[in-house]
């Protein structure tokens, strides 16, 4: 049936039929243009009416005479406006014998391969921080948004939007994980747990560019690229004319002199110019204040229909003559050419990691922590149970079992750890230098504020093996040497005292100017003054009372027994790899010497 119908041919009727439907079509759709733009017309109308009015209450009780006044004074501003975009500021172009000094590093930028390699890097090797509060931990990493974009030099130009980081999951070190809740105002991830974490999961997502389009220009090549043209390069000044907004879409500019060295960017301005809008708003305003001026209009309400009616449309001379951007660049030297960088296509990346290096504040299996009021702090366990429970205003591990806390009078003293008995005991001592000598020792002090007075902590027995009562305390090798300063006939005495770590047996003490441990071996300085010369030695100087200064130096083992015979002038350097110390004699002889002090056979003038 379909197809017989289309074989025979069209009746006269169907056809008339057919063309009535047509023109019928044609007609409605003229008629729904004309409603439409009769709708158009009445909207703008009833705008225009509206905004008559406004402007009619906005020139409130003014005369005709005073809103001429005004308009006068809007041309007046124009023709600054137009002054203004007219002006150019040049740079001196720099004198070639210091070009030299002009050039820079020509600009590369990153690619999506290097920045994401450096990037995933840096986060690889971020660390986390716990806090606890209670029942709660803070989690926070050591990710710093500004230390991130500098990784990748020029990345930052891209000015793509912050890096965002999120906590997707923590570990516990029972093996248990858990989603955090949310995160506060310092970006720390709030997890409802007190339990030691020992990882955590992260998810990060980054900008990446795509390539970077570059767009060559010289005296020769102006024509425009990508809406962008070369208007001028001299004296030291490259000007680019580019559509109105299109000004964001450079990532870099880089001017090149005839040497082909890049030329260093010392300002850049830029500006839209809307001068054929602003000649026509001018042109508006002169013919407004002519028909003032002949009586055309002789009202302010008929200025504001006139203003209404007949002002220039920003919008529709944009559309036959669109603004543009005006780009000055100054550099140093002499520009022969420029490269514009434009800005690439971006993309986001997300990256998944997981965080196990720790800004770890557990010793032993514990950390200090504050209460759900962060009022008061006490001692938690991996498991999240209070050891000690939170009654100090502050509590901070200082080394080993020893913390500082601060009491309800603010006076900070140092507490000992008893976990047997879950206490905290406060200790006749301050602890300045917080280092664990031989992995046992701990020097402290008598005063909170000064280090003068020094004594000696065993932290395995938590015994004081040293009173307070030193200037200072030196641990090395196998020894722990001491020094007290005395004032004795109107001169410095320093008393030197020398233990074992082994068995705290002290095993040299003495009057000494100085006192070093030496590959194992004691060396013991002092010095004789005597206001007369003595026999078959030479002084070694004079002191300010006109006495004769003599050094002596004595050798001693790790048992305290001295290993010389006689005291020698002088000691140079330490023992060397085969064992030998170079020393001089009282009688002004040089030779090396062994461990024992025994003489070498070792010629010096072969050395």
């Amino acid at each position: 049936m379909i197809t017989n119908f289309f074989r025979k041919p069209l009746k006269s009727t169907h056809l008339w039929l057919l063309l009535g439907a047509l023109c019928s079509i044609g007609l409605l759709v003229l008629y729904l243009q004309a409603q439409a733009t009769k709708v158009q017309r009445e909207t703008q109308q009833a705008a225009n009416l509206a905004m008559k009015k406004e402007l009619e209450s906005k020139f409130g009780d003014k005369t005709l005479a005073e809103l001429k006044k005004l308009l006068s004074e809007q041309i007046e501003s124009l023709d600054d406006l137009s002054n203004l975009a007219s002006l150019r500021i040049s740079a001196a172009s720099s004198d070639d014998s210091d070009s030299n000094s002009e050039e820079i590093k020509p600009f590369s930028p990153p690619s999506a391969a290097d920045i994401q390699a450096k990037f995933d890097q840096h986060l690889n090797s971020l660390a986390f921080g716990q806090k606890i509060v209670g029942g709660f931990s803070y989690v926070q990493t050591d990710f710093h948004e500004y230390g991130f974009n500098g990784l990748a030099p020029g990345y930052d130009e891209y000015q793509y939007p912050p890096v965002q980081l999120k906590t997707t999951l923590v570990h516990f070190k029972d093996g248990t994980s858990l989603s955090p809740t949310t995160k506060d105002s310092d970006d720390a991830t709030i997890v409802k747990d007190n339990k030691r974490i020992v990882a955590v999961d992260l998810s990060v997502t980054y900008t990446l560019p795509g390539a970077v389009k570059q767009l060559t220009f010289d005296d020769k090549s102006k024509a425009r690229q990508e809406g962008i043209a070369l208007q001028s390069i001299k004296d030291g000044e490259v000007s680019l004319t580019m559509p109105a907004g299109e000004n964001d879409k450079l990532l870099n500019v880089q001017a090149f002199n005839a040497q082909g060295k890049a030329l260093k960017l010392n300002g850049h301005s830029s500006y839209t110019n809307d001068a054929y809008y602003i000649e026509k708003y001018n042109a508006f305003l002169k013919e407004t204040i002519n028909r003032i001026d002949n009586g055309n209009i002789s009202d302010t309400k008929q200025l504001a229909s006139y203003y209404i009616d007949h002002q220039p449309s920003k919008e529709d001379i944009a559309k036959e003559h669109p603004p543009e951007t005006l780009a000055d660049y100054q550099f140093s030297g002499t520009p022969t050419s420029v490269v514009v960088f434009l800005k690439p296509t971006s993309h986001q990346r997300t990256y998944s990691f997981t965080v196990t290096k720790t800004q770890d504040n557990y010793v032993n299996g514990l950390t200090a922590a504050v209460d759900d009021h962060l009022d008061f702090y006490g001692l938690i366990d991996e498991q999240g149970q209070w050891l000690i429970k939170p009654i100090y205003p502050s509590l901070d591990h200082v080394v080993e079992d020893y913390y500082s806390i601060t009491n309800a009078k603010d006076d900070d003293q140092i507490y000992l750890l008893d976990r047997a008995v879950k206490t905290l005991t406060p200790q006749p001592f301050y602890i300045m230098d917080d280092t664990l000598y031989q992995n046992r020792y701990v020097v402290i002090n008598k005063d909170p504020g000064t280090n003068q007075v020094q004594g000696l902590v065993d932290t395995n027995t938590h015994k004081v093996i040293l009173p307070l009562k030193y200037d200072n305390i030196d641990i090395e090798g196998p020894f722990i040497t001491t020094s007290q300063h005395l004032r004795k006939n109107s001169r410095d005495v320093f008393l030197r005292e020398v233990y074992l770590q082994s068995n705290g047996k002290m095993i040299l003490d003495g009057q000494f100017d100085g006192l070093e441990i030496n590959d194992g071996i004691i060396v013991a300085h002092s010095e004789i003054r005597t206001p007369k010369q003595l026999k078959a030695r030479q002084a070694q100087g004079m002191d300010g009372d006109g006495n004769y200064i003599y050094s002596n130096y004595d050798l001693y083992n790790a048992e305290g027994k001295r290993l010389n015979v006689e005291p020698y002038s002088d000691i140079r350097d330490h023992f060397g790899q085969d064992g030998l110390l170079l020393v001089t004699d009282i009688k002004d002889n040089t030779f090396y010497i062994n461990r024992k002090a025994q003489k070498s056979k070792l010629d010096l003038r072969k050395v």
